[in-house]
């Protein structure tokens, strides 16, 4: 006889399994309640890394994994594929298409962590010309934008045309934006010079764009002075203090600039940078993780030598690694040459 005991936990329901929604339901593992997890993929995305699947350094199953495989030793949760279409607070109920199916979710606590969608400042006519980076389509789009240029550029013999194929605009200079700008540079100018026989890879333009006095604002200044420097030496043309920011888009960039005047750029592809808060937020969560004794997440000052920063396959304790690092390198709130993130 099968016993249909109903369950009369504290059901709590969690919308999104990105970061927010993947911290609430590890919080609640001990806790005595059922917790249902609604997500329309079925996977986590780390988005802080969708830049190199952009890139094709790393492929989408990277940073992708699989949500049931990372609850897998959760027995009181429940995980549904599908997208809430309406939530009705009173009736403390969600209406949710599961696999082209209506259904109805009762909850006693709601956890809304549904995510962000790409920003365009109110120029919603942007999007016909420039992609977001939100999602692993927005990465394996850019992806093939990205290598569909150089391929149209290798096949074009105008010259000009050829130019525009091979310039590369970032708008925006937070974490994502930097990132990406410098690992097109590094594409274009360390890993496709040998695979074309008509194009020059290192002649590509890359842009980044930037409306305030520096990039990476929401970092220190000494970060951000070195991403400055960084980004030059690998021949990206760094544009700061774009007091109108980006005015027009279509075949051309129009930019206002109050020292310049104004500035047009033609290129084949824009890539939107809308993360800024998303990781100052990342980047405030691993200062704290470097506060707890087990674990220190830094990085080691450009003067130390790279015998003291140990190798991903390492199998010594945090603690062996801390006494062999010099002891500069041991406290990273009163040493202000190591910088946690």
């Amino acid at each position: 006889m099968i016993n249909h005991q109903v369950d009369e936990r504290h059901h709590v329901v969690i919308i999104g399994s990105g970061f927010g929604g993947l911290f609430a339901a590890k919080a609640l593992r001990r806790v005595p309640v059922r917790v249902t997890l609604i997500d329309r993929t079925n996977h986590h995305l780390f988005q802080p890394l969708l830049y190199q699947v952009a890139t094709g350094i790393l492929s989408e199953g990277q940073i992708a994994p699989a949500i049931r495989d990372i609850f897998r030793n959760y027995n009181s949760m429940r995980i549904v594929l599908g997208e809430v279409e309406h939530i009705d607070p009173a009736a403390r109920q969600l209406a949710v298409t599961e696999l082209d199916h209506p259904v109805t979710i009762s909850y006693d606590s709601l956890i809304v962590a549904g995510g962000a969608v790409t920003s365009y400042f109110g120029h919603d006519d942007f999007r016909r010309r420039a992609s977001g980076m939100k999602s692993l389509d927005d990465a394996l789009y850019l992806r093939g934008q990205i290598f569909g240029a150089f391929e149209e550029a290798e096949a074009e013999t105008d010259e000009e045309r050829r130019r525009a194929l091979m310039t590369f605009v970032v708008v925006g200079g937070g974490p994502t934006g930097v990132e990406m700008a410098g690992t097109i540079a590094d594409l274009a100018k360390d890993t496709l010079p040998r695979d074309f026989r008509h194009i020059d890879t290192r002649k590509a333009r890359v842009v980044l764009i930037e409306a305030g006095p520096r990039v990476l604002a929401g970092f220190p200044d000494d970060l951000s002075a070195y991403a400055q420097k960084s980004l030059e030496q690998l021949g990206i043309d760094v544009m700061r203090k774009i007091v109108s920011r980006v005015a027009g888009m279509n075949d051309d960039i129009r930019l206002g600039n109050g020292a310049a005047g104004g500035f047009s750029q033609r290129p084949d592809d824009v890539i939107f940078e809308v993360l800024r808060l998303f990781h100052f937020f990342l980047h405030l969560r691993f200062r704290s993780f470097c506060r707890q004794p087990r674990w220190k997440v830094c990085s080691l000052p450009r003067e130390a030598p790279p015998s003291h920063l140990p190798g991903p396959r390492d199998r010594q304790s945090a603690r062996e690694m801390e006494q062999k690092a010099p002891r500069s390198l041991r406290h990273a709130d009163s040493e202000p040459e190591m910088q946690c993130w």
